[in-house]
């Protein structure tokens, strides 16, 4: 039986549940306390000799697991900063490392007035996700800091925690918080007062049109998630598979996960991203259901059929992409009989889809920094 499997068995049985959560918590705070101190006490070594006249960024949520999208993210980001500002240092952390005591001390102790605290983007303004609740431990912490919240797709329901998010908030006179669908920000207006609120692609999209693309296409690929957000059964998408098969001879299924740990990945990461972009760029269509694997297939210039999640993140993340590409380059389809007949049509017209770098342009080259700039 599978961890999966067992853990699974355990949530179901209420009261076998709450006896392992009574012996496992100590130890798992104890471990997690580790962990965390043994990640501020790395940072502050490396930076030993930075005080309150460094110019210095903090960049909080770099990822801890092996998804090559939020990965890309943090490859885009380092990206950005090092093009906007070059004379600045920068400090990463993950995101546990944000509510460690002696990291929030020694940041207090260097910090000054020009500086920035960014936040990774993704999906993390969702009531009790730790990157949520990180965001608000550390606007807590630094009210008077400029505090950069990049790209996130918002779903926040819990009317007690949108109240503790606006109250916090509030007091930041410096934040720029940034979702990146329009669904999303009209969450985010519940808890951000519009001057302080923007709405953006994904950083990811920063790449498209502008990574060089030079791989023999055939076959198909099916990009899916393995989790709860997913909407359709292992059934159903292998019966999909199936019927791709029959028109593309070659159909893979994958995911945006690496087989590699965050870590390998870190140590190579330009190389990993750009790997990932050329497999994308094999095939002659792509399905996805992941947020990421939209974006990489664009870049890739392959055009990619959308199918639903269990929530806006995906299919809303498409109106960037409206009447800025070619009509084949990324589709949405209502259904996976959809799907199937819009593949179908793709195999039939072979079309020849090369993106722009518009996105990047209208948003990434300038317009970001310029915001970043005047909070």
């Amino acid at each position: 039986m599978s961890y999966q499997s067992i853990r699974n068995n355990i949530m179901k049985n209420e009261t076998l549940f709450k006896i392992i959560r009574f012996f496992y918590t100590p130890f798992r705070v104890s471990k997690e306390f580790i962990a965390r101190r043994k990640m501020a006490d790395s940072i502050i070594d490396a930076n030993i000799d930075m005080n309150q006249q460094t110019k210095k960024i903090f960049y909080f949520g770099v990822p801890e697991h092996n998804n090559l999208g939020d990965i890309a993210q943090t490859y885009c980001t380092r990206r950005w900063l090092s093009e906007n500002y070059p004379e600045y240092r920068v400090i990463e952390g993950r995101t546990r490392v944000s509510f460690d005591k002696k990291m929030n001390d020694y940041m207090k102790s260097v910090i000054s007035e020009n500086d920035i605290i960014f936040f990774q983007s993704g999906y993390c303004t969702r009531h009790n996700n730790p990157d949520h609740l990180m965001h608000l431990h550390i606007a807590k912490k630094f009210p008077g800091t400029k505090l950069v919240v990049l790209p996130q797709t918002v779903k926040l329901n819990d009317k007690r925690d949108i109240s503790i998010t606006k109250n916090i908030f509030t007091h930041c006179k410096r934040l720029l918080f940034i979702t990146r669908d329009s669904k999303s920000r009209e969450y985010a207006k519940s808890f951000v007062d519009d001057e302080r609120l923007e709405c953006f692609p994904d950083i990811v999209t920063s790449l498209i049109g502008r990574v060089p693309i030079n791989e023999k296409r055939q076959g198909a690929m099916l990009c899916v998630r393995n989790d709860d957000e997913k909407f359709y059964s292992d059934d159903e998408l292998i019966t999909l598979l199936g019927r791709l098969k029959d028109v593309y001879g070659t159909v893979v299924r994958t995911d945006t996960n690496s087989n590699k740990s965050a870590d390998e990945v870190f140590h190579d990461l330009q190389n990993e991203i750009l790997e990932k972009v050329k497999e994308f760029a094999r095939y002659e269509c792509i399905i996805t259901d992941r947020y990421h694997g939209t974006i990489f297939s664009l870049i890739a210039n392959t055009p990619v059929i959308v199918i639903k999640t269990n929530d806006h993140k995906v299919t809303t993340a498409l109106e960037w992409f409206e009447n800025r590409f070619d009509r084949h380059a990324v589709q949405l389809a209502q259904n996976l009989d959809e799907a199937y007949s819009l593949a179908l049509e793709l195999k039939m017209t072979v079309p020849h889809i090369s993106n722009s770098d518009s996105i990047y342009i209208e948003y990434y080259e300038h317009k970001l920094k310029m915001l970043v700039d005047k909070i």
